[in-house]
């Protein structure tokens, strides 16, 4: 089961139809936000919209903008799409991140693998590679979301060994291989709460994942 983020776990439950109207009128060259943010936007109104302080409710009030939100924001990703299938964000290097998120998102609006532009993406994502700890994650959850059959079972076991042979021996993990000692040497949480989901989604898609990670991350 693919993760969702809940409205209220990221504080966001008391949203207002009239934030949209707000966003609208403000110029456009003041609404320029990072690319990573407009791939989140659609995480979070999914969010918004099946949280569970939320009801599928016809009357709801926040149903018709949340849903309009939606699909404005499933639109402007699906034009950001790049020839080749991938899409690429504000920093050089992170196209493995950036498409895997992008992926997430329009999936959970409700488009399947069997649509060009996630059969796109997921081809790109098949032909490029990332050792970085959140890349690897968001990869193996962008194949579980797709429910390809069995297309990436043994790209997701390569995925897994990679996460397993970073994770530190406290149990977390840092941002990947770290030849000059640039990140925190005992690991941090957010990459390790990455590390655990992907881990998690490849369990449930069949793929095994060796005990001691778990009896390891544990501490």
């Amino acid at each position: 089961m693919v993760a969702k983020w809940s409205a209220g776990s990221l504080g966001m439950r008391d949203v207002k139809p009239q934030t949209t109207e707000r966003l609208n009128r403000t110029p456009a060259n003041r609404r320029r936000a990072p690319f990573w943010t407009a791939a989140l936007v659609g995480l979070l109104a999914l969010g918004v919209a099946c949280g569970p302080g939320r009801t599928a409710r016809g009357d709801d009030p926040l149903r018709q903008p949340v849903l309009n939100s939606i699909d404005l924001a499933k639109k402007f990703l699906l034009r950001k799409q790049e020839p080749d299938g991938a899409w690429r964000g504000e920093r050089v290097g992170q196209q493995v991140g950036v498409t895997s998120l992008v992926l997430l998102a329009l999936l959970n609006t409700g488009m399947t693998a069997q649509d060009a532009p996630i059969q796109r993406g997921l081809e790109w994502l098949r032909s490029n590679q990332s050792d970085l700890t959140y890349e690897v994650s968001l990869k193996i959850q962008a194949f579980a979301a797709a429910k390809d059959g069995k297309t990436d079972i043994a790209r997701v076991a390569t995925l897994v060994r990679v996460l397993e042979g970073g994770q530190l021996a406290n149990g977390s993990w840092t941002y990947g291989p770290n030849p000059r000692g640039l990140f925190n040497a005992a690991g941090d949480r957010s990459n390790a709460q990455f590390a655990v989901l992907g881990l998690r989604e490849a369990q449930e898609m069949g793929v095994p994942v060796s005990l001691e990670v778990w009896r390891s991350e544990e501490h």
